[in-house]
């Protein structure tokens, strides 16, 4: 799902020159018009109007209780993961719908997507083929998603969103708006024990400062994440020199030397960072193959008797 975003009028000038969007942003409403379905958003220091209407699927994340997570349902944990990502120190989870896809892991804002288990008083999730136990805290916080509507979205409320492609009439719509609760504390990082085995002889990426990460840098895209808006780089393709750079919404993206969207960047692709801060990607460069658009053959039509 692509991001495009309806900038605010001071941001359109600015927003003509930029290729491309991330795939999804969060932020905090500060202005709501429900006649002219219309939100202005604030993320990262920028503020972005959002259109929305009738396609438009509303959810609200709303506390509940532990009662909620059953064996194999979908869910978001958030805390911290040991070193070897074997554990993560829960601080809340929230379950999802059932018909749920994503799976994944993000270090870097410390939460992951999948399947729950629970067997006795035994909690782990599945992401992929990988299994994390769940250890809770003694502030746990139980959330459900559920169906919402805009007369939940009011200024003050953070918000996720996944934005549809341009319609015929040139409108960019919000496609999803997850409404949330607001954050909850953090968690200590967990105590874990030394790897062991195989894993022990793999050092971990050696810390690249922002410093180091500023100006134009070099190398491999290890992982992309369009959600949670993280780019990952190996330096000079050294998969111990790793840099993560935030992807906003005024992030220009080139893949092979044309305008491209975030969705395009591949792990594995050669890629060209510059950032003024060491930080956030101002414009992203990206040379590779993309995969084959896989098309359904037309059958032939039939012969009119």
């Amino acid at each position: 799902m692509m991001i495009r975003l309806l900038f605010v009028a001071t941001f359109v000038a600015f927003a003509t020159t930029h290729a491309a969007t991330p795939a999804a942003v969060s932020g905090t409403v500060t202005k709501v018009d429900r006649d002219a379905k219309v939100f202005t958003v604030k993320a990262k220091n920028a503020e972005a109007a959002v259109q929305y209407g009738s396609t438009t699927s509303f959810e609200t994340v709303k506390p509940a209780k532990a009662n909620v997570l059953t064996d194999g349902c979908k869910v978001k944990v958030n805390g911290k993961f040991s070193q070897d990502q074997t554990v993560i120190t829960a601080n809340s989870i929230e379950r999802l719908p059932d018909d749920w896809k994503s799976s994944a892991i993000n270090a870097k804002d410390s939460f992951c997507f999948g399947v729950f288990h629970k067997k006795d008083d035994t909690l782990a999730i599945t992401v992929g083929a990988k299994t994390i136990a769940i250890k809770p805290t003694d502030k746990m916080h139980y959330f459900v998603r559920v169906k919402s509507q805009d007369g939940d979205l009011e200024a003050g409320k953070a918000v996720w969103i996944n934005v549809a492609s341009i319609d015929q009439s040139g409108k960019r719509l919000a496609q999803t708006i997850v409404i949330r609760p607001p954050t909850t504390g953090k968690t200590a990082p967990a105590k874990s024990a030394k790897p062991t085995g195989p894993a022990a002889a793999t050092p971990p990426p050696a810390t690249v400062s922002a410093e180091q990460a500023k100006g134009t840098i070099a190398g491999t895209v290890t992982q992309i994440s369009f959600q949670d808006l993280i780019l990952k780089v190996a330096k000079d393709g050294n998969p111990q020199q790793v840099i993560t750079y935030d992807i906003t919404m005024f992030t220009t993206i080139v893949v092979n030397n044309k305008p491209a969207q975030i969705v395009d960047v591949k792990t594995g692709m050669k890629v060209t960072v510059v950032s003024s801060d060491g930080k956030v990607a101002e414009r992203i460069s990206a040379t590779g193959s993309l995969p084959a658009i896989k098309r359904t053959p037309k059958k032939p039509a039939k012969p009119k008797k």
